[in-house]
């Protein structure tokens, strides 16, 4: 190597040690002597009261406005609560021109619409094939049923309210 390289490593290192340690003994120059348990040593330097801060005044509290007398506030009395509106149940006026989607374990999520001339049409989001059938309700039971590939089906669910459920599953409305 070169010497003037080698020069350069060792001054380069020189700082990067150096420039710490000289930090740290300019700080313990500057920090005061812990007391003595034995008393004032004649060597060591004493405070010197002049050059102690003086105390900071003590702070008044600022002056507050009395406080303003209120009246309480009017109890409200609990107003009668209306009777619970019974949900209106959907009838098959309501359905008609509906489409519903159900989560199935089987097929997945199946759409099913629902049209006025008493037909239905049934997709699955596992099997894309459009399922071709009729649908009519029977008192709050919606039946459905169709046949695909020669293999008819049919599904049952019961209308609660305004809504349609499934094998213990709500079906979302569409439109």
């Amino acid at each position: 190597m070169d010497d003037r390289f080698k020069v350069l490593i060792v001054v380069l290192l020189l700082l990067l040690v150096g420039i710490p340690l000289v930090g740290k003994l300019v700080r313990e120059e500057k920090e005061p002597p812990a007391p003595a348990a034995a008393g004032p040593s004649p060597a060591k330097p004493s405070w010197n009261v002049s050059q102690a801060v003086p105390p900071q005044p003590a702070r008044q509290p600022a002056s507050r406005p009395a406080p303003r007398v209120s009246r309480p506030a009017p109890q409200r009395r609990p107003q009668p609560r209306a009777p619970a509106r019974k949900q209106r149940q959907l009838t098959a006026k309501d359905l008609a021109n509906s489409a519903w989607t159900i989560s199935d374990p089987q097929y997945g999520n199946v759409t099913v619409q629902l049209f006025s001339n008493g037909t239905a049409q049934a997709q699955s989001d596992k099997y894309p094939v459009r399922v071709e059938g009729k649908w009519r309700l029977s008192g709050s039971t919606l039946n459905v049923s169709g046949s695909a590939f020669g293999q008819s089906f049919s599904f049952s669910a019961q209308v609660v309210g305004s809504q349609i459920k499934a094998h213990g599953r709500t079906a979302k409305r569409l439109r």
